[in-house]
């Protein structure tokens, strides 16, 4: 909703007005500067002042079936009245505001639904009493539970007299908005709640339409929900961190590509991750550790510079979206200067390969999907590899589209020799699936070796060993990856389809028992897909 469909009767504050003619600060009164003083935070969370209060339902009032089921209302007194007058009016803005009656001992309390999840600003345009108390609270879902309340997605306005607009500070994602008005002694006339999208300006370039109208429901929701995600750059979602996670990236660049063509944002998030490889970004963040300094490090999974010792997997996901970039149309020097940042980061991953020909990062934060995985901040990771293996392959195709042959032929032969190590040392044979990380004796010497370094107390070799796990993710990301022969598809897919079960196990490499893992965290003896994130690269597998 523009500015121009509030009401024309909002005059400019006198403070406002004297502030714009000013040349300087000093040139203002003193009431003026007094205006116009820092806001002062409250230590108390909105969140937790809406979470805590006690609801009831008054005469007229509505409330969803979840909600009502999770968290009852309470009976009111006979006295009450519903406080809300013309609900229809809330998201609009024009002459006939909705009117919000005051109630001696009680607060006003509605959540207004927005239909779809959104991201912005929110904004309000209310005539109120001084003094009045709004507090909002932005959230995502209502489940059968209740509301899953986001605990930093809120905030608290206290009105001056007469008619005003407030414009929230912060840029959030969310679907409903709780809002609870406290302290008013007169009829609060409330001119429109809206919520000013700020994100990415995207326009639909790609179409899907198919006979099945659930298909053609999640893809509009799944282009939506990549819409959300690009702002200046990508980000994880509109509603939590709103953060540019390298892994995620990959797949809302694909939607993007795909849907909307912003290849100039697709580029510059590419180039972001590229450009933590040069001395300027060691300069800036990390100019004393040895690590970074020596040139021993990929680039960063959470622009500008998180986590420390990095993820792994985050970056080789990056140099698919570098592919993506080239195959779905980029011109060519976007390819030139893509493959100037794969040919370094896999530069890299030669100078953090061991001697028997695998990536091996002491200080990782080894991560596939948040599920229960044996991934330790040390070993041989074997999905980490197998995104080596195609990384490397990527990046020749590239060379050769770039018209370089040899080095073309060189990543395939050097793809081809890493590939040879990972089934060697990554496959148990009596399992018949890749392993998540390699726990030999050879490894187990490499872990006491780090396990020194930290202060640790190690493992015996028998604690160590029995923590191997076989995973969906893991062999998914074989056939993914394209790194399984011929006599071991059959053995490998059989792993890998099990997603079409549907069965999710939550978890964390982090928070998984140590040794074999119990049912409940392993169904059946392989650990499942933690996340629908990972599905996504399941469903890729499938088609292929």
């Amino acid at each position: 909703m523009c500015s121009s469909d509030l009401p024309a009767t909002i005059p400019d504050p006198p403070e406002l007005v004297e502030l714009l003619k000013a040349l300087s600060v000093g040139a203002l009164t003193a009431d003026a500067r007094a205006a116009f003083a820092p806001a002062v935070p409250l230590s108390s969370s909105v969140a937790l002042d809406v979470r805590t209060q006690a609801f009831h339902r008054v005469p007229g009032g509505h409330t969803d079936p979840m909600l009502e089921k999770a968290q009852p209302r309470q009976a009111s007194a006979d006295a009450l009245v519903a406080p809300l007058r013309s609900p229809q009016n809330l998201l609009h803005a024009h002459a006939d505001p909705a009117t919000l009656l005051p109630t001696p001992g009680y607060d006003v309390h509605f959540i207004v639904d927005f239909g779809i999840e959104t991201i912005g600003y929110l904004e309000f345009t209310v005539d109120a009493p001084a003094g009045t108390v709004i507090d909002m609270q932005a959230f995502e879902t209502i489940t059968p539970w209740g509301i899953s309340w986001m605990t930093h997605n809120g905030f608290r306005y206290t009105c001056r007299e007469g008619l005003q607009t407030f414009t929230s500070h912060h840029r959030r994602g969310f679907r409903y908005v709780s809002v609870t008005v406290r302290d008013f002694d007169r009829p609060l006339q409330w001119y429109g709640l809206r919520c000013r999208r700020a994100a990415y300006p995207v326009q639909r370039t790609g179409s899907f339409e198919c006979s099945d109208w659930q298909l053609n429901q999640a893809w509009r929701m799944s282009v939506e929900t990549a819409a959300l995600c690009m702002l200046d750059t990508y980000v994880d979602c509109p509603g939590h961190e709103q953060s540019f996670w390298v892994g995620d990236a990959p797949i809302t660049s694909l939607a993007n590509l795909l849907n909307f063509g912003a290849y100039d944002l697709d580029q510059r998030s590419t180039r972001l991750v590229g450009l933590s490889l040069t001395p300027e970004w060691v300069n800036e963040y990390c100019p004393t550790d040895e690590r970074y300094t020596s040139g021993r490090y990929l680039p960063t999974a959470c622009f500008p510079n998180y986590p420390e010792g990095g993820l792994p997997m985050w970056p080789l996901l990056w140099l698919i979206q570098c592919w993506h970039h080239w195959l779905y149309g980029a011109d060519r020097n976007d390819l030139k200067e893509n493959y100037g940042y794969m040919a370094e980061m896999l530069r890299r991953c030669r100078l953090l390969t061991n001697e028997r020909g695998l990536l091996d990062i002491p200080g990782a934060w080894n991560l596939l999907d948040w599920g229960n995985n044996d991934l330790s901040p040390y070993g041989e990771v074997t999905a980490n590899n197998m995104h080596v293996v195609l990384g490397l392959r990527l990046a020749a195709r590239m060379a050769r589209d770039l018209g370089k042959s040899d080095e073309a032929a060189a990543l395939e032969t050097e793809a081809d020799g890493h590939q040879t190590a990972i089934n060697r040392l990554c496959w148990d044979e009596e399992r018949q699936g890749y392993v998540d990380t390699v726990r030999d004796e050879w490894a187990y010497r490499r872990y006491l070796e780090f396990a020194a370094t930290k202060g640790w107390t190690p493992w015996t070799w028998e604690q160590f060993r029995a923590c191997r796990r076989v995973s969906e993710q893991t062999n998914i990301a074989a056939l993914y990856c394209g790194c399984v022969p011929p006599e071991r598809q059959a053995a490998v897919l059989h792993i890998a389809r099990r997603v079409e079960l549907g069965r999710f196990v939550g978890g964390s490499p982090a928070g998984r028992t140590v040794g074999a893992p119990s049912e409940q965290e392993a169904p059946e003896g392989i650990v499942a897909l933690g996340t629908l994130y990972f599905l996504f690269f399941a469903l890729d597998m499938l088609f292929e």
